[in-house]
């Protein structure tokens, strides 16, 4: 079993996970309510050895 101490800072991340995720859908949301953006091109754009996942490695390509 966890210490008070653990247990509360377990909470404090699971709550800041919790507010990220927020974050993140309302930003998903604003970009998917814009008519020009094609979500597949953007895909494929990131994804760039076709093998239909996108890699950490590949974000960063990206990027850079």
């Amino acid at each position: 079993m966890l210490s008070l101490d653990s247990q509360q800072k377990l909470s404090k991340l699971f709550q800041k996970i919790a507010k990220l995720e927020l974050g993140i859908e309302k930003q998903r949301q604003r970009l998917a309510s814009i008519p020009e953006f094609e979500l597949y091109s953007a895909f494929c754009r990131v994804n760039r050895n076709c093998d239909k996942l996108i890699t950490a490695n590949e974000i960063y390509a990206f990027l850079m």
